[in-house]
Parts: C-alpha cells; sequence; structure tokens
C-alpha cells in the first residue's frame, strides 16, 4: 500500500498499518475517556443544581413564612406581598416566580422544617461521633 504524505509516496507495509490501527485505537480511547469525563461532569452538575434549588427554595418559602408572621393582617398581607415578589423576582430572574410557585415554596417550608431539621441534627450527630 501506497500513502502519499506531504507530496511524497511511502510505502507502507505491515508496521505502517499496524501504527495506524493502534493511533485509530488510540484516538478512540481518549474520545471514550473524554466522553466519559463529560457526561459525569453533566450527571454531577445536575445533580448539584436540583440540591441547590431544593434548597434555595426551601429558604424562599422560610423567608416568606418569617415575613408573614411578622405582618399584620395576614392573609390579604400576604396575598400582596406574593403579588410584588412575583412581580419583581419574574423581572430579576424570569419565569419561575409565580404566585403560585411562591406558595409552592411556602408550603414546602412548612411541610418539611421538620425533617429537614431532623436529617440535619441526624447527620450532624453521626459526623461528631466520627471525628
Amino acid at each position: 500500500m501506497t500513502v502519499i504524505l506531504k507530496g511524497k509516496k511511502i510505502k507502507q507495509g505491515i508496521r505502517g498499518r499496524f501504527e495506524i490501527w493502534l493511533n485509530k485505537m488510540k484516538d478512540e480511547k481518549l474520545y471514550s475517556e473524554i466522553k466519559h469525563l463529560i457526561e459525569q461532569a453533566k450527571s454531577f452538575v445536575v445533580q448539584n443544581i436540583n440540591t441547590t434549588l431544593v434548597f434555595t427554595n426551601y429558604h424562599i418559602g422560610k423567608m416568606i413564612v418569617e415575613d408573614e408572621q411578622r405582618g399584620s393582617q395576614r392573609a390579604k398581607y400576604a396575598e400582596k406581598t406574593l403579588k410584588n415578589l412575583s412581580k419583581n423576582l419574574a423581572n430579576d430572574f424570569g419565569r419561575g416566580y409565580s404566585v403560585d410557585n411562591l406558595q409552592r415554596m411556602r408550603n414546602f417550608y412548612l411541610s418539611s422544617q421538620y425533617r429537614i431539621y431532623a436529617t440535619l441534627s441526624h447527620k450532624s450527630s453521626v459526623i461528631l461521633l466520627q471525628i
């Protein structure tokens, strides 16, 4: 087999074909390793985004509840506050901060505050025992 490289004809024997095959295998291995790394990174990012969103939504709900508890005439005050908050957050951050979603975040906090605290307390005590 003859290969033209930079305008020169080069005869390619078994050794040459083996080197080409070996380089191709190295390229495929490199590609495979990089592809695997990228897939792991994407998975890591998705997991961290989900955790961050849960944490953020929980704390948004907490802040809303704490604000409501300081307010007067709770029902009307809360409704007006959520509408204004929704409008401002939507202007700054786009979709995802409707009054309904803010109420869901509030309810998420109310329904999970004791479970999350208990989980964190349990993990903290486990960590303290490991030290």
